[in-house]
């Protein structure tokens, strides 16, 4: 999964929420884009103390390379991380 894809879904015009897939099986959801830091490599997720909080209890820190799919809350969709193109 690339940065810019992350990226691009947080600065949407029009947010919408989205829950982020790992090949372990764990999940996560996105409600707010403020929640997340995205790195080169990884991604800083905070974590609510309730779904609607603005301000994070706990953060995890998640490897681009885990990420298996995201999948669109509002609407059940499914998105599968582009190819990655090897640059030379």
């Amino acid at each position: 999964m690339s940065p810019d894809f992350i990226r691009k879904l947080l600065q949407a015009k029009l947010f919408e929420p989205f829950r982020i897939h790992l090949i372990d099986g764990q999940s996560y959801e996105v409600r707010h884009p403020e929640m997340v830091l995205v790195g080169y490599r990884s991604i800083t997720l905070g974590i609510p103390r309730r779904n609607n909080d603005f301000i994070y209890q706990s953060v995890v820190h998640i490897s681009l390379i885990n990420i298996g799919r995201i999948e669109m809350t509002s609407e059940s969709m499914q998105i599968n991380p582009p190819e990655e193109t090897a640059q030379a």
